[in-house]
């Protein structure tokens, strides 16, 4: 019997060291860097790459970002905001907790108001590396909806339910008849007129 064990341990130790070896020579997919600033209508504009997009508006009082990507991309995503407005960030909206939305958020100054859903507050609240950072962390939050700005520069902020997580804003942009939904649809595709 000892034979017999001994023998499927090799053959156990040859499947896996073969799997490793398989793993370690298919690419892995890699996250794009922070993208070029794309314009989407007047002064609403969309940073794709590291992450969620990051939405940009020009307002009169200054810029509001809709997300912020992963970590270590604040620095890239202002030198994009500075190729179109040499405004000052005022305003972070995150559509929802994961780090690909919220990651540079730190990287702005305390300054900055940042705004969630109520939910997304309590996700990064539970999270350390979030919570331990006051700079990270929203100023303010919303239950099912919130108005921000007036005018030209009005953001309506909503909450429908659970979707991607338990704390998806939808922020909508009246003037420029466009809306920021986060991770709530896997694709949008323009279709010709």
């Amino acid at each position: 019997m000892t034979r017999a064990r001994l023998l499927a341990a090799i053959v156990m130790v040859g499947f896996t060291m073969a799997g490793v070896a398989a793993q370690q020579q298919q690419p892995r997919p890699r996250i794009p860097p922070t993208g070029q600033i794309k314009n989407v209508r007047d002064n609403l504009y969309v940073i794709p790459g590291a992450g969620g997009n990051t939405t940009v508006f020009v307002t009169q009082s200054g810029i509001v970002l809709v997300d912020t990507k992963l970590a270590n991309n604040g620095e890239a995503i202002l030198s994009q905001v500075r190729t179109v407005s040499g405004r000052a960030v005022t305003m972070i909206v995150n559509t929802h907790s994961h780090p690909d939305h919220i990651g540079s958020n730190d990287y702005f100054p305390a300054s900055v108001d940042v705004v969630t859903h109520e939910n997304t507050r309590k996700w990064m609240a539970a999270n350390p590396r979030v919570a331990s950072n006051p700079v990270a962390m929203p100023d303010r939050t919303f239950n099912d909806r919130m108005t921000l700005g007036s005018g030209d520069d009005r953001i309506d902020l909503y909450y429908f339910g659970a979707g991607h997580t338990d704390g998806d804003a939808f922020i909508v942009f009246p003037a420029r008849r466009a809306m920021a939904a986060g991770d709530m649809f896997a694709s949008v595709r323009r279709r010709s007129s």
